[in-house]
C-alpha cells in the first residue's frame, strides 16, 4: 500500500506536469494572435483591438507558470541560488540597500 506522501508527491507530480503543458499553450497562444492580427491589419485593414493586449497577458501568465512550475519542482526560487552566494558576502549595511532598492523597484508592479 502506498503512504499518502507517495500519493501527494504523485498528485504533485502531475498538477506540476499539467501547469508546464498549459504554459506551453500559453506561448503559443500569443504566436498565433499576432499571426491573426497581422493577417487581419494587412489583408483585409481591419485590425483586432484584443490581440497584443491579450499576448501580453499570455506571456505574462506563462511566466507565472513556468515560475511556479520551477518552484514545484526545485522547491526554491531561482533568485535565492543566483544572488545567495554574491549578496551574504557584502557587509550588513549594504544588503539592507539593496533590499530597500529592489523594493522601490519592485513597487509599482505591485
Amino acid at each position: 500500500m502506498k503512504s499518502a506522501l507517495e500519493v501527494y508527491e504523485k498528485f504533485l507530480n502531475a498538477i506540476t506536469k499539467a501547469v508546464g503543458v498549459i504554459a506551453g499553450i500559453l506561448l503559443l497562444l500569443p504566436a498565433l494572435m499576432v499571426f491573426y492580427e497581422v493577417v487581419m491589419r494587412g489583408l483585409f485593414n481591419a485590425p483586432t483591438e484584443w490581440s497584443i493586449e491579450l499576448s501580453v497577458y499570455c506571456v505574462l501568465v506563462a511566466g507565472f507558470f513556468r515560475d511556479v512550475r520551477y518552484l514545484c519542482c526545485w522547491q526554491a526560487h531561482p533568485c535565492r541560488y543566483c544572488f545567495k552566494p554574491f549578496i551574504s558576502t557584502y557587509p550588513l549595511l549594504y544588503r539592507i540597500f539593496l533590499q530597500l532598492l529592489l523594493v522601490f523597484f519592485s513597487v509599482p508592479y505591485l
